[in-house]
Parts: structure tokens; sequence; C-alpha cells
């Protein structure tokens, strides 16, 4: 008698099985990505952070103008600060803030 000797090896019902459940996990991962709106989530906190480093950039802005002007004992208005502002334009770090460069950034990212 002749000792049956077992295969060792995948079966096709194994391998489609297999192909079957990543077929299924690419069509979640695209769903998510193109239509669940991961893109556009991104997107937009992209945008929301360069605003906020912009606005954080104009407050230290206004911040260093004040110390300036509280020492010379004058008050602050808006033309002073703008006038500051460009002033010390290359001293500071608020000439990253302007709205060409701001724009030019935004679109470079789209």
């Amino acid at each position: 008698m002749m000792k049956k000797v077992k295969e060792k090896g995948i079966t096709l019902v194994a391998i489609v099985v297999t192909i079957i459940v990543m077929l299924i996990l690419v069509g979640i991962v695209l769903f998510l990505l193109f239509k669940g709106g991961l893109f556009g989530n991104a997107k937009k906190a992209r945008d929301e952070q360069i605003r906020a480093r912009e606005i954080e950039l104009i407050k230290l802005a206004y911040s260093a103008c004040k110390v300036d002007y509280l020492k010379k004992n004058i008050p602050i208005d808006l033309e002073r600060f703008q006038e500051a502002m460009h002033k010390n334009e290359e001293k500071t770090v608020i000439k990253h803030a302007t709205d060409e460069e701001s724009q030019a950034r935004r679109n470079s990212y789209r």
C-alpha cells in the first residue's frame, strides 16, 4: 500500500478569496481618497494653516511695533502700524505674509 503524500501549497480557492479581499480593500481606499473627501480635507487644512500662520506673523509684527511705540510713548494707530511694517519690511517676518506672496503660495499648492 502506498502512502498518500499531502501536497503542500496554496489552493485555487485561497488565491481567489485573497484577490477578492484585496479588491474590496482597494475599492474602500479609493472611495475614501476621492469621494470621502480626504484630499479636500487636506487642502482645507493646508489653507487654514497658511491663514493662521499669516495671522500669527501679523500679530508678532504688531507686538514688535507696539513695543517700539510704547518706548516712545506714542499711541499706535493703523497708519503708524502700516508705516512701521513698510519701514521694517526687510527686518521683519511680516514681508512673507503680504497678499501677493500668500496668494502665490496658495496657487502653487493647487
